[in-house]
């Protein structure tokens, strides 16, 4: 029995997060990790392991107080000139959003590919990764990050499923994420989508 044929059943593609609420709220989650990284302070929403009792499982570094904030913490807005960027699956979109880090990080370099090991290595020269879903962060990839001096994967998105996050401690690499910046986005286009059923 395939969904679609049900009554009532919408099937919507997960485009929602491309509302501007959304892209600021990732670009002002990963530009303030990436000022907290370069200054030395701690990011929010960073993936580290878990205590020395469960060293094998991971978790979600969270604010004071339990829950996630939506928000990015706020980090001394200066410009970093020393801090070099590579933004991975930068097609037009991204390029247009991510304005504001080129101005905090002005050695920022966009590369249109999708990260793989075949091109992972165009990150030479940055001390950081911009990721987003679908580019890959495998052991072979975060082995070439390692040997081309990356030690910080920003995630522009909320899942870290396709970082390797053993090989990032093995290598000494930080991975932090962007953990809610779409929260209303897809209830309310899923809402209105069911406005149109008849």
């Amino acid at each position: 029995l395939k969904l679609i044929n049900l009554p009532n059943v919408l099937v919507t593609p997960r485009t929602c997060f491309l509302t501007e609420m959304s892209l600021k709220r990732n670009r002002d989650h990963v530009l303030s990790n990436a000022r907290a990284f370069a200054q030395g302070a701690e990011m929010q929403s960073e993936v580290r392991p878990q205590t020395a009792a469960s060293a094998e499982t991971w978790r979600i570094e969270q604010p004071a107080g339990g829950a996630e904030k939506e928000e990015a913490a706020p980090v001394a807005e200066e410009v970093s000139a020393d801090f070099t960027l590579a933004v991975f699956s930068a097609d037009t979109l991204w390029r247009t959003h991510l304005a504001p880090l080129v101005r905090a990080f002005p050695k920022t370099t966009f590369i249109d590919a999708t990260c793989s090991p075949q091109c992972a290595a165009l990150c030479a020269g940055s001390k950081a990764v911009c990721l987003f879903v679908n580019d890959d962060a495998s052991r072979d990839v975060l082995s070439i990050f390692r040997d081309n001096g990356v030690t910080l994967i920003l995630m522009r998105c909320a899942g870290f499923d396709r970082v390797d996050l053993e090989a990032a401690k093995e290598f000494g690499i930080s991975v932090a994420r962007v953990p809610a910046y779409s929260p209303y986005a897809v209830a309310e286009h899923a809402a209105a989508l069911a406005l149109t059923l008849e």
